[in-house]
């Protein structure tokens, strides 16, 4: 039982690690997909005003348009997979043995607000949505006094 219970613990290990290491790898795609965006954006502008002055005709315009739509797209495809990543790396840690730890709680609850807070958070900035480990894992008082003997 003692070497099972060992191989489940490093197995949820490999399973965090994993989950945070596709995390990361997420985020870094966010951002080149965000740089690449702007990169884009920056190449439309550019050929829209080569084709207000005669310099350029329309299809380069649209060309260059069709592949700013397309990382664009990226961009959304990319925030999805962060989203994704964030949400089973969540999934993990209440599921797992973070959840038998008698001084931590979760608190996104008391955090949002109810309904409320939870409609305003979606409206909120986009960086304000996303919780830390440390902000979503605090202690509890009463268990804290419960496992000192307080």
């Amino acid at each position: 039982m003692q070497i099972r219970s060992t191989e489940i613990n490093l197995e949820q290990a490999r399973v965090i690690e994993s989950t945070l290491a596709s995390l990361a790898q997420a985020e870094q795609q966010v951002d080149l997909a965000g740089q690449a965006k702007r990169n884009y954006q920056v190449a439309l502008d550019a050929e829209k005003d080569k084709y207000r002055t005669g310099r350029s005709d329309l299809l380069s315009v649209l060309t260059v348009s069709q592949y700013a739509v397309g990382a664009s797209a990226t961009y959304v495809r990319s925030l999805a997979d962060l989203d994704s990543q964030r949400v089973q790396l969540q999934r993990v840690l209440i599921s797992g043995p973070f959840t038998k730890i008698p001084t931590c709680r979760l608190g996104g609850a008391e955090r949002t607000g109810g309904i409320f807070g939870f409609l305003k958070g979606i409206f909120k900035k986009r960086s304000s949505r996303y919780a830390t480990i440390d902000e979503m894992c605090r202690p509890d008082p009463n268990a804290v006094a419960a496992a000192t003997g307080h």
